[in-house]
């Protein structure tokens, strides 16, 4: 045709130049809180991480703590183990005194002999306990065992008083029991952003910038652009893949609720363990506390009857063993008020606050 015979039967390219600074801008309308849910599940886990923290703290704390009144506990066993050996030793010397100048009896100073070396063994293995208990605290504070050296108690500590008035609004401040609130709310949260899924997402975009073929115009106010729109967008199959990411959203919810329940349920339990220990506890070292005075003063009155001869040396023995059996006693009843009260305060998440003049 006549119009076309300028332009050649060969394939050619045009070639424009241009310069373009494009500021693309975009937005989703979280109508359905997808975003919002998953922030929120977010921040909720983070700071079930913190309470997850706070909880470690507290068991390592509660650790260190029984480990320590354990290990006190060893140490005065020790002591009554010392005390005892003297008196043993000083009982063998008598007993071979009086053998040696012949108005004694050799079966005195056997049995002598024989509780001193019980004793002995006794006291040796209290200080083995003592070395393993020692040895545990110092790992526990992170200190290596051969540097580590606890120095002795100047007076003897009481037990802290537990408020009795203790509510139970208090457990909310165990960190066990707040980390797994949160994880429940966070993955609470995680539900409603699966369910989002459902819905369309509406998105909106614009876009602001300069374009010009040179770049004498490029930044000119004639070479200014801009856009605006809006999307929406729904998936109609899927395989059905939001389905199933729900079912599993509301299964961890269901995990994480059940495992908050029964966090609430031990934590009343391990309350009301510890208080029962604690009582009970009490009342046996204050029995025991009585039946040490009682067997201190039967070894007194036997002691006088063997030096008056009217009974024979097996009544002292059988008295000193009553007497280092009741003095134990006590001791290890003491250290048991400890553990209990140590185990109530960690029970209650190691702090109960002023709540009441009444303490148990």
């Amino acid at each position: 045709p006549p119009g076309l015979q300028n332009f050649p039967d060969e394939p050619y390219r045009i070639h424009l130049l241009g310069y373009l600074l494009p500021i693309n801008l975009s937005y989703e309308v979280d109508l359905w809180g997808k975003h919002r849910n998953r922030a929120k599940a977010g921040c909720l886990s983070a700071w079930a991480q913190l309470s997850a923290y706070k909880s470690a703290l507290l068991t390592l704390t509660t650790e260190v703590a029984s480990t320590y009144y354990t290990l006190k506990t060893l140490e005065a066993t020790a002591l009554i183990y010392q005390d005892e050996i003297q008196q043993r030793q000083e009982a063998l010397s008598f007993f071979s005194s009086r053998y040696d100048k012949g108005i004694g009896q050799k079966l005195d100073v056997e049995t002598s002999k024989i509780e001193l070396a019980n004793t002995e063994a006794a006291y040796a293995d209290t200080k083995r306990e003592i070395a393993l208990q020692n040895h545990r605290l110092a790992a526990l504070i992170g200190r290596a065992p051969e540097t580590f050296c606890l120095a002795p108690l100047e007076s003897e500590l009481s037990p802290p008083m537990i408020p009795a008035g203790v509510p139970t609004d208090i457990l909310v401040n165990r960190p066990d029991i707040s980390e797994a609130e949160l994880k429940r709310t966070a993955e609470n949260a995680r539900v409603g952003a699966a369910k989002a899924e459902f819905f369309p997402s509406f998105t909106l975009t614009g876009a602001l910038g300069y374009l010009s073929p040179t770049t004498q115009d490029f930044l000119s106010y004639q070479s200014r652009l801009w856009s605006m729109g809006a999307n929406a967008d729904q998936t109609l199959f899927d395989g059905f893949r939001k389905y199933q990411n729900y079912q599993a959203s509301w299964a961890r919810f269901d995990q994480a609720d059940s495992n908050y329940r029964q966090l609430v349920l031990n934590a009343f339990k391990e309350v009301e363990d510890a208080l029962a220990s604690l009582r009970y506890e009490r009342e046996k070292k204050e029995k025991y506390l009585i039946a040490q005075e009682a067997s201190m003063n039967s070894l007194s009155l036997s002691k006088s009857r063997y030096s008056r001869g009217i009974t024979n040396r097996l009544e002292v023995i059988d008295n000193q063993r009553s007497t280092l059996a009741a003095r134990l006693n006590h001791l290890n009843a003491a250290g048991a008020t400890w553990q209990a009260t140590l185990q109530l305060i960690r029970a209650l998440g190691g702090s109960w606050g002023d709540i009441c003049d009444k303490t148990y």
